[in-house]
């Protein structure tokens, strides 16, 4: 769960970085893909976070990601507050759904972190399709 969040904590500090052009006027929020040249920009951003933490494990590694991330951002100290918005958001869902049902806590947490999106419905079917590429990119096991 922990890596889930680190994940998204650095899909959100990549997101300062693609999104540092701003948008055309008039332009609603679901028109803004990415570009080609923003995901370029995403994906050396990472890559360089990444050789800058390679020493670092655990709690140290995603803080440093982190702290890449958002140091490379156009605006960090706003890129750093949606971090930790976002963490604070992940202690209250795991606060809410600790007493669900182990099948049910990841749909809960699911839940509980699109529930202050913009458009929560667009969220969950975002993060269920998140976690179909996710099941579908496992190696089956073989035997």
């Amino acid at each position: 769960m922990i890596a889930r969040l680190a994940g998204a904590l650095l899909v959100a500090a990549s997101a300062q970085i693609a999104f540092a052009q701003a948008p055309q006027p008039g332009a609603p929020p679901q028109k803004r893909a990415l570009s080609a040249e923003q995901k370029q920009k995403v994906h050396e951003a990472r890559r360089k976070a990444t050789e800058a933490c390679k020493a670092e494990r655990g709690n140290a590694h995603r803080e440093c990601m982190q702290r890449e991330m958002c140091a490379q951002a156009k605006d960090p100290a706003k890129c750093n507050e949606r971090v930790a918005k976002l963490r604070d958001a992940h202690k209250k869902a795991e606060e809410t759904c600790k007493s669900a049902q182990p099948d049910k806590h990841r749909e809960c947490m699911r839940h509980e972190m699109c529930a202050h999106a913009r458009e929560p419905v667009k969220c969950e079917a975002e993060a269920k399709q998140r976690a179909e590429r996710r099941k579908a990119a496992k190696p089956k096991p073989s035997g």
